[in-house]
């Protein structure tokens, strides 16, 4: 199976703020639930209408978003099938896209 023709079912939001969301609201019209991780208490008010589940980092991370093992880890526990680096460092790492075909996730962005 290709990376284009595979459905992606519950996706994994690797950011946060407005990237996070328009990322989501698309996710969401493509009949995709949504996960992406929560750093505060609450979620933000405009998140949390198109985020179908919150996670809490596993272990402490001043840069969770750049936290490649870590965010394997929470996409894999959240059941989440792919991937999506938001638009950032990440979103062009080759480390990070290894990463995810290693742990047989698909990568929302250029492959390794």
């Amino acid at each position: 199976m290709t990376k284009a023709s595979k459905k992606i079912a519950r996706l994994m939001i690797a950011n946060r703020g407005e990237i996070c969301r328009r990322v989501a609201i698309t996710a969401q019209e493509m009949g995709i639930e949504t996960v992406t991780i929560l750093e505060d208490p609450l979620p933000k008010e405009y998140l949390a209408p198109h985020i179908d589940q919150f996670v809490k980092p596993i272990r402490p991370s001043n840069q969770i978003f750049l936290d490649i093992e870590q965010l394997v880890e929470l996409t894999l526990a959240a059941g989440c099938d792919a991937l999506h680096p938001g638009f950032g460092f990440l979103s062009e790492n080759n480390e990070f896209a290894l990463a995810c075909q290693k742990a047989g996730i698909l990568c929302v962005g250029p492959n390794p």
